[in-house]
């Protein structure tokens, strides 16, 4: 199932951020391999709608969040090498 926005009203990585936080857990159903929602469910699902500026903010917000963990993780990876060659 793809999630599209309808309007104007969504910018797509927020969309994408509100999609992936939102408790799904009430909506679950027994599968066969496990749980799944349906379309119905995930149809009739609100989302809070937040002001495009404010959804821009965000998103801004987001971004550097994410930059800022990767630039960490590469700075462990280059810590946990030279810890490796100090100790050998």
């Amino acid at each position: 199932m793809a999630f599209l926005p309808k309007d104007d009203k969504f910018l797509t990585d927020y969309l994408r951020t509100a999609l992936a936080l939102h408790d799904w857990s009430e909506g679950l159903q027994a599968a066969v391999k496990g749980v799944t929602l349906n379309k119905e469910i995930i149809g009739n699902t609100e989302l809070m709608v937040l002001p495009i500026e404010t959804q821009r903010k965000f998103c801004d917000i987001q971004e550097t969040a994410e930059e800022s963990i990767s630039q960490m993780k590469v700075a462990i990876q280059k810590l946990d090498q030279l810890i490796y060659k100090l100790i050998s």
